[in-house]
């Protein structure tokens, strides 16, 4: 049986305490016989993200599998929750409250590591063509790609990119 939202919620807040300062969950109540009281709650998968699965006592059938950032929010805010969530230090498993925010896909991705290999900067690509070798600055808004500019060096390039970055991603805008 899958739980909605708002039972998931009234389950977690029964079998689960967090702290918003420091962002992690712990047991207020054993889920089952694996965990004791106290101890934190969930794993850390491989990309980083710390998830909480459990079946809040309901057996197998009930398990619920959260997200520990998407689980904090609701416990904090409520509902609805928005369809995605930033961190903001991008470190996954910091789920203190005040590392998380809103965000669209274009701002969630601003605020990734990016840097192109070759030019060593997010948004700057080089080329070698006929109009010579330029460093080429561009955003990626929305899933279209425009274009800010054509320059002599990397750094002017970056330098250009992070000023229409700013303008378009405000506090999502990264240069790294």
């Amino acid at each position: 049986m899958m739980h909605n939202e708002s039972e998931t919620l009234i389950l977690a807040l029964q079998y689960l305490d967090y702290d918003e300062d420091t962002g992690v969950f712990r047991w207020k109540k054993k889920p089952n016989d694996r965990v004791m009281v106290g101890d934190e709650a969930g794993s850390v998968r491989d990309d980083g993200y710390r998830l909480i699965s459990s079946s809040f006592g309901r057996g197998t059938a009930g398990n619920t599998q959260l997200l520990a950032h998407r689980l904090a929010w609701m416990m904090v805010y409520g509902f609805p929750v928005p369809a995605m969530l930033d961190h903001i230090n991008r470190n996954p498993s910091d789920n203190r409250i005040e590392n998380i925010r809103p965000a669209d896909k274009s701002r969630n991705a601003a605020n990734m590591r990016n840097k192109n290999p070759r030019s060593g900067y997010k948004g700057v690509t080089f080329r070698d063509g006929p109009l010579g070798r330029k460093y080429i600055a561009r955003i990626t808004v929305s899933g279209h790609i425009y274009q800010i500019g054509r320059y002599d060096t990397a750094k002017e390039a970056s330098c250009a990119y992070m000023k229409e970055a700013m303008s378009v991603f405000g506090e999502f805008a990264r240069a790294d």
